[in-house]
């Protein structure tokens, strides 16, 4: 009730919106000249990967960038006209954590560009592409981070940690004794444990890293917590 009475009595110029994730009311909508700008990131751009946790899926389904668009809210999801958009590389070594530091300057940057449109009374927004086809990526939960080590690949395993990783609930696997959450890992070696089973850690170093059997190769895990690791385990 005090934010309605709060935008009912009140109107604004522009509105700037950072980490919403649910629909803005028309109503409220009303109450900005200008309308509210966000962000949203598509793999493809827009309107192909609305909703969800859309960096997250991209690093999951293997792509090598994101379109960055900042645009002005409708009450559709993601459906508004678009003010800028810049292409964000991923790299093979990029993982969320560092995706978000690569977003965060561009909304910076994205934003001061918007305002100074504002203040120039210069805003020029653009349709999505109507030609492309409209998709969905669905919200994320914590057990979806649950590594299917006898069914995916080494690359498919290696895409699913660094797009969970921190400060999201991170990839893990199961053991008799507890879980073993994954937040730092690489591909390793084809050439070696070529018999070894699926799931078997093959090799603990030192450091507290493990080597993991996969379905096509190995995978060498550097950061993670939970089970003591030994030598022989199977991870499920």
């Amino acid at each position: 009730e005090l934010c309605d009475s709060f935008f009912e009595e009140n109107e604004f110029e522009i509105g700037i919106v950072i980490g919403w994730q649910r629909l803005i009311p028309q109503k409220v909508l009303d109450r900005f000249k200008h309308g509210i700008f966000g962000f949203h990131a598509s793999p493809l751009g827009l309107p192909f990967g609305k909703g969800r946790s859309p960096v997250n899926w991209s690093i999951i389904r293997g792509y090598e960038q994101v379109y960055n668009h900042c645009f002005q809210y409708n009450a559709n999801t993601d459906d508004g006209l678009i003010y800028s958009t810049t292409k964000l590389e991923i790299y093979p070594w990029d993982d969320i954590g560092s995706m978000k530091k690569k977003s965060l300057i561009d909304f910076e940057n994205a934003f001061s560009r918007l305002i100074k449109s504002y203040e120039n009374d210069s805003l020029i927004l653009t349709e999505q592409d109507k030609e492309r086809k409209e998709t969905f990526f669905p919200k994320r939960k914590p057990k979806d981070g649950k590594i299917k080590v006898k069914e995916s690949s080494t690359t498919e395993i290696y895409n699913l940690v660094r797009g969970v990783s921190k400060p999201f609930p991170g990839a893990f696997l199961n053991h008799s004794t507890g879980k073993c959450t994954i937040w730092n890992a690489q591909p390793f070696t084809k050439s070696l444990f070529l018999d070894s089973r699926i799931g078997k850690v093959v090799r603990v170093f030192d450091d507290d890293s493990f080597v993991l059997k996969t379905k096509d190769s190995t995978l060498l895990v550097t950061d993670y917590e939970g089970v003591n690791i030994y030598d022989g385990m199977i991870l499920r």
